[in-house]
């Protein structure tokens, strides 16, 4: 889905697998081809961009690497090891099926958790793993110009 900010129109919505909606005009073929589609294990009449419940992390990612980059914590082609979570003391976070991660773009193009909790932990720990607090309220004020906390 594409929202604009400012207003909230629907610029766009999709929903994938899609299917052909033509062939459940009135016909003989209608019961056959419903009873085709409900029985699909990829669910092609579930329409995601309403019904379904995502979390925003991923909306995220791109706005933690623009921060990180601006502090100098990041550089846009460093390389995050990714095994499929990301794993800290006794917290693990899964991660996505995807192809090793050798830049930001990559990084927010396969929306690799791993990639993105260590940068977050970069961020914070950038003054010492002992002053998290001065991390935070740099990255406070990066999300507060972008807007967030804010209707």
């Amino acid at each position: 889905m594409a929202i604009e900010p400012s207003t909230g129109e629907i610029l766009a919505m999709i929903s994938s697998p899609g299917y052909d909606p033509n062939e459940l005009s009135i016909s003989r073929m209608r019961g056959e081809v419903f009873a085709k589609l409900q029985s699909d294990t990829l669910n092609p009449l579930f329409d995601r961009s309403v019904m379904a419940q995502y979390p925003p992390g991923s909306i995220f990612k791109p706005i933690l690497a623009l921060a990180a980059m601006q502090e100098g914590v990041l550089d846009e082609n460093k390389t995050v090891f990714c095994n499929g979570s990301y794993n800290l003391g006794g917290f693990r976070r899964g991660c996505h099926n995807h192809p090793a991660i050798h830049n930001v773009s990559q990084a927010i193009q396969y929306s690799c958790n791993t990639y993105f909790f260590t940068v977050y932990k970069d961020v914070i720990d950038d003054a010492g793993y002992t002053l998290p607090e001065i991390g935070m309220r740099k990255l406070n004020s990066y999300l507060t110009e972008f807007g967030f906390g804010k209707k």
